[in-house]
Order: structure tokens, then C-alpha cells, then sequence
């Protein structure tokens, strides 16, 4: 059979090919696509070959070439770009396809950074008679469970990020708006063989983030496993079935609030400064706190200068919490920062039962559960507690 690539090659006399691209593009279109200011230009080999184009295009391509590159779209902590601009429904569903075929390679044994994953090689897959694969119950076929954090652009993303792992043939499970900590504590719970939160990486609400989870793992995928996602993200995928994955809904925030419930008894009547742009992680705290005297008053803390020496009769502790709900600053009854290391050794002295993480580090939720109950211990501020720790 004659490879069509192959003989595209031939007919060119002088043969171009774009970065990233395996196919091979004539003169004309090298120029066109130049001249559109294409992306892929900007790191082109070949991009100084532009005889043809008008004196006025040149100039304007120098000045684009001037501009500042995009940061990297793969950060350590997954992937991330301002909304649209930099990171939009293609990346998202480019994501979701690699984020697919590396479960799908995992559950299967196989090794190394090939990114074709054929019928051939995971077998037949049973399908209804609609010809989609029955949710939970496809042999061969990955569950992930989609969450946003309640962002503008959650729905958007969400949406492209199921279409990319259902044709990578992945049973998708979408969840309601979550915390980073809640869909950790969903892979385990609803035994699914990942997870993928989109959320806003630190307060910056213009930039969309996807953070991802493996079953079994001790935190978020980071290191050489989200190196190995970066590596099929950038390949061209095969894709593995000519089925789509199934889609389904689910509800955790029940479930995962009753394990915190036990540590919201008998609390004091604590005014907390809450400054966060995570929903659900507000909502989680207003749910638990419901049946105490707790009071949670949200305002934007600098965090230059703290909130401010406001006195314990304004506060007993701020908070400020970014978009995934799970990093988290403190500062005391006086405005002043808390050192996160010596709070968490005050209260694995003081509390022989803490609440404790999903997976891996503790998540914002955990540690204002423990800091609410220790506060709740004795009529003692917090920046007594934290002298008492030296």
C-alpha cells in the first residue's frame, strides 16, 4: 500500500514541514502560514526563508518574533495558561486524549513512551447495543472523574477534557464542583483509575489549570509521570478504539464532608476572615460550621501586608486560599503570618485525633478543620498557641 506522506514528499520539489507536525507542506503554504503569523513559526528552522512576502509583512513578522514567547503551558504542577489566549478547548481535549491513552497504557503493563495503543494490543471491547461502552463494566477501558473548582471557564474545559478521554476510550465520571482535596478523596472512593480537576492555579481567575491524579498515588501527578504526560501530550496520538468512552455524573460532596463532620462539634464561637477564590471550598466550610456560632467573613487579604493588626474581636484567624482549595496561608488574631510547619506540629501535639489528608498533603480543608478544633480546645488566641511551639 502506498503511503500517502510519502508520496505528498515527492510532489513537493523543495519540502517544508512545521514543527510538530509529521506532514510535509509545500513552499506556498510555508509562506501562507508565515504570513498568518502561525504559532508554529516561531520555532521553525526554516522561518528566514521568506522571499516573496512584501517588505510590510516582513516588518510585521519581526515585530511578533520580538514579542515575548508564551510561558510553558506544563508547569510542575500540571498544566496551565491564561484562559483562550494561551490555553483553551484544544489544549484541554489534547490533554484529556494523552491523559487517557497514559491510563489506558498503565492498566495494561505496557512500558516506555509509545504512544500507539491499537485494538490490537488491549483485544476486543464489549459495547451495547448502541455501541457505547457500558460505564464501570468495559473490559479494557479506564474510569476518570472530571471536576472544575466552579471557574468561568470550568464548563468550557470540562466538556473539551471529556471529549479527549472518551476518544481515548475512558469511562468519564463528572462530578460536581470540587476542591483539589475532594476529587483526591473521590478516585480512592469511587475506585476510578484517575482524576482531572480544572481549576484556577493560585488567584490569578484568568488562568485555567488542570491538575491531574492517578489511582494509588500520594498526590497530584508531578515529576517524571507529568513529564511522561508532557511527552504524549506533544505526540501524535493513535487513537486506541472506535468507540467513545461513556459518560455519567456523580455526587461526592455528601460523603466527603460526613468525614469532616466529627471534628465540627462543640467548636467556639470563632470569627474567621476567609479570603479565597475557590467555591466550593467556601462552601464546604459554611456547610461544616452551620450548626456552630462560627462566623466566616470573606474579604481579599494583601498578602504584602496581611489583613492587618485587627484585634481578636474582629477575627481569630484569616485565611487566604487559592482557587484549588488547597494551599493555604494563616495569619494570627493580630495579622501576623503563621508559619505553616510550626502550626502543624502544635497541632500534632495538641490533637490526638487530627483530621487528616486524602492523599498525600494536607489540602486548605483539613487545615482549617484542625485549626478550628484547636482554637475550640482552650480560650487561648492563636498567636499564644504558636509561641507555646517556639
Amino acid at each position: 500500500m502506498t503511503n500517502p506522506v510519502a508520496g505528498r514528499r515527492e510532489a513537493f520539489a523543495d519540502v517544508y514541514q512545521c514543527p510538530g507536525s509529521d506532514c510535509p507542506i509545500s513552499r506556498a503554504v510555508h509562506l501562507a502560514r508565515l504570513a498568518a503569523y502561525d504559532p508554529a513559526c516561531r520555532t521553525c528552522p526554516r522561518r528566514g526563508e521568506t522571499a516573496g512576502l512584501s517588505d510590510r509583512r516582513l516588518r510585521r513578522i519581526e515585530e511578533v518574533e520580538s514579542r515575548p514567547a508564551a510561558r510553558p503551558l506544563i508547569t510542575s504542577a500540571g498544566f496551565e495558561g491564561v484562559w483562550l489566549s494561551e490555553f483553551g478547548p484544544a489544549e484541554c481535549q489534547q490533554a484529556g486524549r494523552a491523559f487517557g491513552i497514559d491510563l489506558r497504557r498503565l492498566g495494561h503493563g505496557i512500558e516506555g513512551d509509545s504512544p500507539i495503543f491499537a485494538d490490537a494490543i488491549i483485544g476486543p471491547v464489549p459495547c451495547d447495543a448502541s455501541g457505547t461502552v457500558p460505564l464501570g463494566t468495559s473490559a479494557g477501558s479506564s474510569r476518570v472523574l472530571l471536576a472544575g473548582n466552579g471557574a468561568a471557564h470550568a464548563p468550557e474545559a470540562l466538556a473539551a477534557l471529556s471529549q479527549g478521554l472518551r476518544w481515548a476510550g475512558c469511562d468519564v465520571v463528572e462530578l460536581e464542583p470540587v476542591t483539589a482535596g475532594a476529587i483526591a478523596w473521590a478516585v480512592g472512593r469511587l475506585d476510578a483509575d484517575g482524576g482531572v480537576l480544572v481549576g484556577t492555579p493560585g488567584h490569578r481567575a484568568h488562568v485555567a489549570g488542570l491538575t491531574f491524579w492517578r489511582r494509588g498515588a500520594a498526590g497530584p501527578l508531578a515529576g517524571e509521570s507529568l513529564d511522561a504526560l508532557a511527552r504524549l501530550y506533544h505526540a501524535a496520538l493513535d487513537r486506541p478504539r472506535r468507540t467513545y468512552g461513556a459518560h455519567g455524573r456523580a455526587s461526592v460532596a455528601e460523603d466527603y464532608l460526613a468525614g469532616f463532620a466529627g471534628h465540627y462539634h462543640a467548636l467556639r464561637p470563632l470569627a474567621i476572615l476567609l479570603d479565597t477564590p475557590c467555591g466550593p471550598l467556601a462552601d464546604y466550610l459554611q456547610t461544616l460550621t452551620a450548626t456552630s456560632a462560627c462566623a466566616i467573613r470573606r474579604d481579599p487579604i494583601d498578602v504584602e501586608i496581611g489583613p492587618g493588626a485587627a484585634g481578636g474581636d474582629r477575627f481569630h484567624f484569616a485565611a487566604r486560599i487559592d482557587g484549588n482549595g488547597f494551599a493555604c496561608r494563616v495569619w494570627d488574631e493580630r495579622g501576623a503570618a503563621v508559619d505553616v510547619d510550626r502550626l502543624a506540629r502544635v497541632i500534632a501535639n495538641e490533637r490526638p485525633r487530627p483530621a487528616l489528608p486524602a492523599t498525600g498533603t494536607p489540602d486548605a480543608l483539613v487545615t482549617l478543620t484542625n485549626l478550628l478544633a484547636l482554637l475550640s480546645r482552650r480560650d487561648r488566641p492563636l498567636s499564644e498557641w504558636m509561641d507555646v511551639a517556639g
